[in-house]
């Protein structure tokens, strides 16, 4: 009797972990984080390379220009500021907002917040 109130707790995890990452995966595909993205307010704009939920990113701002790599955690992201040779410069954690299709805001740890469109574009990379 035990043995199957086991399989029966087991079947119920896995059951709800498979749902949760699949949850999980449509929501990342419909953000669609990698492209590139303008700010609505001024004239920067980010560039996000890899996966749905991690790679490379280039970030312009007021005629600088800063790289890094970048991960989802949650709807944290997180870009981590390199300087040449893989060394790490600073961590920056954005909460990530979600409106619609093409915008996102994302909010710094002071509360500023900044809107992006992505880039519409009909090429496949």
């Amino acid at each position: 009797m035990s043995f199957l109130v086991v399989v029966g707790v087991a079947l119920v995890a896995f059951i709800y972990i498979s749902t949760t990452r699949k949850a999980r995966q449509a929501w990342l595909a419909k953000v669609s984080l990698p492209g590139q993205w303008y700010c609505e307010e001024d004239d920067a704009s980010l560039s996000l390379q890899g996966e749905f939920d991690a790679g490379e990113f280039v970030r312009r701002e007021r005629g600088f220009e800063q790289r890094g790599s970048w991960r989802l955690s949650g709807h944290s992201l997180h870009l981590k500021f390199t300087a040449g040779e893989g060394k790490d410069l600073r961590e920056e954690i954005y909460d990530l907002h979600f409106f619609k299709s093409g915008s996102i805001g994302l909010q710094n740890a002071d509360g500023v917040r900044r809107l992006y469109s992505k880039e519409v574009s009909n090429v496949v990379p």
